[in-house]
């Protein structure tokens, strides 16, 4: 196990006033929950997420953002993208998802 730095950052992606919703996120590596923020800006606004965390070397990681919404008719979703460990990027793989998984070398 070594400490592993991840950056990540969390997009808004609908709708236009996702701010007015208050949703929260939850920032989870593997099973752990790592961070919970409440979402209180615009859509044109997204978070970098800096995490430390003990990782293994050789085994499948994976990061994934879950959006708890403040009401059940709410539309809020967030997604992540342009992941970093250790400061070198991962495949984007073409756009927002709640999921990523890479592998620590």
């Amino acid at each position: 196990m070594s400490e592993t730095a991840i950056t990540v950052q969390v997009h808004p992606l609908q709708p236009n006033w996702i701010g007015h919703e208050q949703p929260k996120y939850r920032i989870y590596v593997n099973d752990d929950m790592i961070t919970e923020r409440t979402w209180a800006w615009d859509i044109n606004t997204y978070i970098e997420e800096n995490l430390r965390v003990e990782l293994d070397h050789g085994v499948d990681h994976t990061i994934r953002v879950e959006l708890i919404k403040s009401h059940p008719m709410h539309r809020a979703q967030v997604g992540l993208r342009n992941l970093r460990i250790n400061g070198w990027p991962e495949p984007d793989h073409d756009g927002h998802r709640s999921e990523l998984s890479f592998i620590l070398a």
